[in-house]
Parts: C-alpha cells; structure tokens; sequence
C-alpha cells in the first residue's frame, strides 16, 4: 500500500497555503508533474472534481470528492475504479510566523500492476507536491514572513 506522510513549516499563513491547494483547477500552471483536472461541483465544505495524471507516461484519470474547512484542511478521495482506497488530506497549523503545512498520500489499487508502479512514486509525488506550492506561496504572495 503505497502511502506517504511530510510536514514542512513555510513562512505564509495557513489561508494562503489552503488557498493554493484547493485551487485545484491551476495547478498546471506550476506543478512539475503532468496534471490537469476540473472542479464538476462546488458545495459549501466540498468539491466534485475529475483529474488526470501521467504517471511515468501511463495517463491516469479519476474523479475525486474534496471535503474541507478553510484554512484547516482539505481531505481529497476517490472511489475511482482504480482504486481500492485513495486519500490525499492537507492540514495547515497556524504558527506565530507561518504555517506548518502536512500532506498525507495514502492508496491502494484495484490492480497489482498498478499498486507497483505507484509505490515509488508515492514518495517522490508528496516531496512535489509541498515543494511546489512552496514556490507557487513565494511566486504569489513574495518573500515577506506571515504576519
């Protein structure tokens, strides 16, 4: 069960960073991974989305349910035909400068095959995912600490 947990504390307040990550529709425009996806419904406290991923060159879609309380969280599932279980749950604590932001990236596949080659990616995808959004925070909103 590919599965994966980081933290990183980064100088902008938990509303900046859960702002980033739910804006889900423009992380093509800086993610280094080749993603795309589309918000189908919009709720309160929830969204409705389809994504598409490339993993090492195999296309991968699915649609995902985002539950979330601004700017605490957000916790992103899929009963996607792929898989069997799917989460990836953001948390952002509020520090006296900054945020500590966690991601936690948790799957198991419907197909062995599949479950293989996501394991070593797993990884590798929750380190780009901080990472990015970390400058995607620097690129928005600059260098100047929380206040």
């Amino acid at each position: 069960m590919p599965s994966c947990n980081l933290e990183r504390d980064v100088p902008y307040r938990a509303d900046q960073m859960f702002d980033l990550v739910i804006d889900m529709e423009h992380y093509q425009d800086f993610m280094p991974i080749d993603f795309s996806g589309h918000i189908v419904e919009h709720g309160p406290n929830t969204l409705r989305t389809s994504q598409a991923i490339r993993i090492d060159h195999i296309p991968l879609t699915f649609d995902s349910t985002a539950s979330f309380h601004r700017p605490d969280w957000i916790r992103v599932e899929s009963t996607s035909k792929h898989f069997n279980y799917f989460l990836i749950a953001w948390t952002f604590i509020r520090l006296e400068h900054g945020c500590n932001v966690r991601v936690q990236v948790d799957c198991t596949t419907h197909s062995p095959p599949l479950g293989v080659l996501l394991a070593p990616w797993i990884e590798t995808f929750s380190k780009v995912l901080i990472t990015a959004f970390e400058r995607r925070a620097k690129d928005m909103y600059g260098m100047a600490p929380a206040s």
